[in-house]
């Protein structure tokens, strides 16, 4: 086994920490990046809210919003630990109900995809650019070896390819030799309440993250030195 990766290393601040040193979370960097389709989201739950309940005041339409939006935030770590948990469809029937319909679609996915698990759920550390990230899936898919991510929504978007792309460079730097990328979404229609899947071919997109890093390093270089974040890079 690799000795740069372990598994769900101790994780607080936006960082992994191997002992006293830090390694920043590639979902920390992407927060930096603009994401208009959360705005339109969270606009969209204020809107229904108000249609719904007209006589809310402001700050309830907004705490109802945000209570979407964590129940969304609550799904998705739900569905990341029934893959992680994952041995045999059998294990279907301890899913509670909710999530049932996400279970049964990754799944139809393993299956129809041929989907072999190597890894699920691993930190991987890249030294060489002092971040990392827990992997949600490695694995054969169709006899060809990906690192996958695994997203809840609506649409894959493009952060998910810059995500996918960081992820596969600490898992090569781990020594695996994985070349590929792919992103798995699972979406609930509203109405019927039936969930799909789309499998995507991931898209190379490292340069973007080592672009978003700078500019995160940038606007976060206060705390950076003061938790010692500098001199750790200076060490490789």
């Amino acid at each position: 086994m690799p000795s740069n990766s372990n598994k769900k290393d101790t994780k607080r601040g936006g960082f992994y920490w191997k002992e006293t040193v830090p390694y920043v979370s590639v979902t920390e960097i992407l927060k930096i990046k603009d994401k208009p389709a959360l705005r339109y989201y969270f606009m969209d739950q204020m809107y229904l809210t108000m249609v719904k309940t007209p006589t809310l005041t402001r700050d309830e339409a907004y705490a109802e919003a945000f209570r979407h939006s964590e129940k969304a935030k609550v799904r998705g770590t739900t569905i990341h630990s029934i893959l992680e948990a994952w041995k045999n469809v059998a294990e279907l029937e301890s899913v509670a109900e909710e999530f049932k319909e996400y279970a049964e679609a990754l799944y139809r996915w393993m299956k129809e995809y041929k989907v072999k698990i190597i890894e699920r759920e691993k930190t991987f550390f890249s030294e060489k650019y002092k971040y990392a990230n827990t992997v949600d899936l490695i694995a054969e898919i169709n006899n060809v070896s990906r690192v996958v991510d695994l997203k809840t929504g609506k649409l894959i978007y493009g952060e998910a390819h810059i995500q996918t792309s960081a992820n596969l460079y600490s898992v090569q730097e781990s020594g695996i030799n994985i070349d590929k990328t792919g992103i798995l979404l699972l979406t609930e229609n509203p109405k019927t309440k039936k969930v799909t899947f789309t499998f995507s071919e991931g898209e190379d997109r490292f340069k973007s993250f080592l672009s978003l890093k700078q500019v995160w390093e940038e606007e976060n270089y206060e705390m950076l030195r003061k938790i010692g974040y500098y001199e750790s890079q200076k060490k490789v």
